[in-house]
């Protein structure tokens, strides 16, 4: 069983306290975390959005990301910012990774869907769309959803 977590505060120097619903509590050190990518929540830190995922294994704590370069996404997403049209111009670079995935997957052309895995990486856009359709209302279209599924079965 993996427990969930119940409450983040964040602290001094990028640290972060975490509860957990079974009581358990510690502090995560981030610092060491900020240049990776994709998670489930992000920090925002000096105007800048920093992503990353943590598994709990019992007790065993493992962190695992993907480097990305932070200015081709900020480009990438400039680029495409026809895909979000609704976004106040300004906020449109702070957009979550697993909205941006959504996004030029459901939306994206041939190119912006080829630039997406080049900056973000293919298994881990892979991943995120895999969580995404493992609810049990996902946002995809049924033939989006299929080619996707497909094409990450033999790619990533």
């Amino acid at each position: 069983m993996y427990p969930s977590v119940k409450k983040v505060v964040p602290c001094e120097d990028y640290v972060l306290s975490i509860v957990f619903e079974n009581g358990e509590c510690g502090n995560l050190d981030m610092k060491k975390y900020l240049d990776f990518g994709i998670g489930s929540f992000a920090i925002d830190s000096k105007q800048e959005k920093w992503y990353f995922s943590l598994d709990l294994i019992g007790d065993k704590k493992t962190q695992k990301g993907v480097r990305m370069d932070r200015k081709k996404l900020k480009a990438f997403i400039r680029e495409n910012s026809g895909l979000f049209w609704w976004i106040k111009p300004e906020e449109r670079e702070n957009i979550e990774l697993p909205f941006l995935v959504e996004s030029v997957l459901s939306y994206g052309d041939e190119e912006s869907v080829r630039e997406l895995f080049q900056i973000v990486g293919t298994k881990t856009v892979a991943e995120i769309f895999r969580r995404q359709i493992s609810g049990n209302r996902p946002n995809y279209h049924p033939r989006t959803m299929h080619f996707f599924k497909l094409y990450f079965d033999r790619h990533a």
